[in-house]
């Protein structure tokens, strides 16, 4: 719905305490005027700030991040000199709560697999694939088609269960649409610059928001 969710204030008050912590690598402040800000975490090689991008101001109120200040590595380093098991645990390369099989196979089990056609940007066949969901906007390994060059995946259509390969440059674009649009402190306005971002790890660029947000 785009709407913060109340599971903080929730669990804190189911549990009789006045915050909830959890480790992401995120921070939350307070501005001079008193509102809650998201902010990114210290080491922006594991910023996951977008992660609580539908907290609102009652939600981070009762957020506490406690690793927002620390680097991977200090989070490391603590973790040894309390002795915990987890200190030299190697990183999550997924989706962390899979904890059985893949990607494909935890969405292929819950929505079901759909075989179709992958296509090239003019629309001709050059491949099938077995489902949808095994793929990704920007994937290059691992599309199961060669073409003699590096071709990236630019487009699915979950309806016809189609996957575009493109080149790189067919993944460029100067407007995307969104929806579900949440802001901590309140909506920009159509003049105000603002760094868009698109990937977890990538470089932000300058936009401008346009349209009515809801």
């Amino acid at each position: 719905t785009g709407r913060p969710p109340r599971w903080v204030p929730q669990i804190a008050d189911a549990l009789g305490f006045g915050a909830v912590a959890t480790g992401h690598h995120a921070r939350v402040s307070r501005d001079a005027t008193g509102r809650w800000q998201l902010l990114r975490g210290s080491d922006l090689a594991k910023d996951q700030s977008y992660v609580l991008y539908m907290l609102g101001q009652p939600e981070l109120g009762r957020t506490l991040l406690p690793v927002g200040e620390l680097t991977k590595a200090q989070v490391r380093e603590h973790a040894s000199s309390l002795g915990l098991r987890t200190a030299a645990k190697a990183e999550s390369m997924d989706v962390c709560f899979i904890t059985r099989g893949g990607r494909e196979e935890f969405v292929t089990a819950r929505a079901g697999a759909s075989p179709g056609a992958v296509v090239d940007t003019d629309g001709g066949t050059i491949g099938r694939h077995d489902g949808v969901t095994a793929f990704t906007i920007g994937q290059r390994r691992g599309v199961g088609v060669a073409t003699g060059e590096r071709r990236y995946v630019v487009d699915l259509d979950a309806d016809t269960a189609t996957v575009t390969l493109g080149r790189r440059d067919d993944l460029l674009r100067d407007a995307v649409e969104l929806r579900d649009l949440c802001f901590v402190d309140g909506a920009p306005g159509p003049a105000d610059r603002l760094d868009v971002q698109v990937r977890a790890h990538g470089a932000p660029v300058p936009g401008r928001l346009h349209g009515r947000c809801v």
